[in-house]
């Protein structure tokens, strides 16, 4: 009964991972609610609206079947899950930043 039960919230999840990847549309409206977030003045928001737009023609879109990854100049910059966009260098420095301090942490209590 207990692998029963495993076996279906793990359908569960990748259920919800399909039917909530984002789209090259939500990608857009992500790049430009980052750029354009604290703009009043109506030229700069136009300009940063131009700018994600040449931003997001720019990239590549491979989507894959729980995820969606996005290249630029054949680097993937940007993945969406779970209805989510995660800068892919953001993550990147917080992990090592985590792993340095686990490191610094561990070095200390020797």
């Amino acid at each position: 009964m207990k692998s029963f039960i495993i076996f279906v919230l793990f359908v569960a999840l990748l259920a919800a991972a399909y039917f909530t990847r984002p789209s090259q549309a939500d990608f857009g409206r992500y790049i430009t609610d980052q750029k354009a977030t604290g703009q009043t003045n109506l030229l700069k928001a136009g300009w940063a609206q131009f700018q994600t737009d040449q931003f997001a023609q720019s990239c590549t879109f491979n989507d894959r079947l729980l995820w969606v990854n996005v290249q630029r100049n054949g680097k993937t910059v940007y993945t969406g899950a779970f209805g989510h966009w995660f800068n892919r260098a953001t993550v990147a420095g917080d992990v090592n930043a985590a792993r340095q301090k686990v490191e610094s942490v561990q070095l200390g209590g020797k």
